[in-house]
């Protein structure tokens, strides 16, 4: 070996070679060596040596990591996905195959999921892929959560530890909007029939995972309905997902159902609004029209407790005592006995019936 010039690895010639003895020499690998034969050129010939296996190691600064898209990823449960392409390098650029990349993600990260389809670890929030023939390892990141995901990239070398390649972060949007997942909420939801009072109405556009869609272009509408009628409100963006309108109550006591759509959608949630009557504010009485019989029984007279539009107050329990008055329902004079039968009842749901009275003395009351 002391007179030796060359030597070859797989092939691959060096002449960087340092005599150290007449038995012994130092030879530097030469790049792109590969595995066979080493071959000794000496001044007497070539010796040679079989089933020589050639060990590379990867150069961090000469691979790279890639993520596709760069865009904003739709939450899922793995249907869209961000692919996290990592190519192994030696010094001299060529690619490597058979290294071991692990894939980690960086935290707490609930919904998030690495898989790949050659993975020695199956799926999770940490992976293990070796690279191909292209020198290429490939994992997928999902998650149903938005928000951003850090995922470090690790190389393992010939020793067996890992040594960090690159920390890459995948953004997570919203997906579509889920009709079920949508909140549409009414606040308060019973409202006086006064004609002012107000309530506002509020939907906040969520996906199937429960994330709140923003960026939403279609026309958010309420409709109010009742029987034979209904109210149009159109909603106003507050900029996170969330969209209001403003009700005013109307004078009428009703049970409103609330219908949301989003452009040609219609949200699954349908809300109630309760509009009651009012405090008590007078009585009216409801009977028969027309001249009555003197003398004779008169129809079922009814007085109902109302508000100041009109609207039944559904009281119970307080007495209620019917009297004559003139038309301007001043008290009069009258002979006594002049109205018979049972003056005084009590309300039930708002209303006092008096069923056997009788008036005696002809006149306008």
């Amino acid at each position: 070996l002391g007179s030796a010039t060359t030597v070859s690895f797989g092939g691959v010639s060096t002449s960087d070679v340092t005599i150290l003895s007449d038995g012994s020499i130092q030879v530097t690998v030469p790049a792109g060596a590969g595995s066979g034969d080493v071959k000794v050129v000496t001044a007497g010939g070539v010796a040679t040596k079989g089933g020589f296996t050639f060990i590379d190691d990867f150069d961090v600064s000469s691979s790279d990591v890639t993520v596709s898209p760069s865009t904003a990823i739709p939450a899922s449960t793995g249907d869209s996905f961000a692919s996290i392409i990592v190519t192994v390098r030696n010094e001299n650029d060529i690619v490597m195959s058979d290294v071991d990349v692990t894939f980690d993600v960086v935290g707490v990260a609930p919904g998030v999921t690495l898989s790949a389809t050659n993975a020695v670890t199956p799926s999770g929030s940490e992976l293990r892929v070796v690279t191909n023939a292209d020198g290429k390892a490939t994992a997928r990141v999902s998650s149903t959560m938005t928000g951003s995901v850090n995922v470090l990239v690790q190389l393992e070398n010939t020793d067996g530890n890992l040594e960090a390649l690159e920390t890459v972060t995948v953004s997570f949007t919203s997906a579509s909007i889920n009709t079920s997942a949508s909140d549409v909420t009414v606040s308060p939801s019973t409202l006086t029939a006064d004609g002012s009072s107000t309530a506002t109405l509020t939907v906040t556009l969520k996906d199937a995972f429960g994330n709140v869609v923003t960026g939403n272009t279609d026309p958010v509408v309420f409709t109010l309905m009742r029987v034979g009628t209904s109210t149009t409100l159109s909603a106003t963006d507050q900029g996170n997902g969330t969209y209001t309108a403003i009700f005013t109550a109307g004078t009428m006591p009703a049970v409103l159902t609330v219908q949301t759509n989003v452009g040609a959608v219609v949200l699954d949630a349908t809300p109630t609004l309760t509009l009651i009557p009012g405090a008590a504010d007078h009585f009216d009485i409801v009977m028969d029209d027309g001249p009555l019989p003197l003398g004779g029984a008169l129809p079922t007279v009814r007085v109902r407790l109302v508000d100041a539009y009109g609207n039944l107050v559904a009281t119970d329990g307080a007495p209620v005592t019917i009297t004559l008055t003139n038309e301007a329902g001043e008290p009069i004079d009258l002979p006594e006995g002049t109205l018979t039968g049972t003056s005084t009842a009590t309300l039930v749901n708002g209303t006092a019936s008096f069923q056997d009275l009788t008036i005696l003395e002809p006149g306008t009351y």
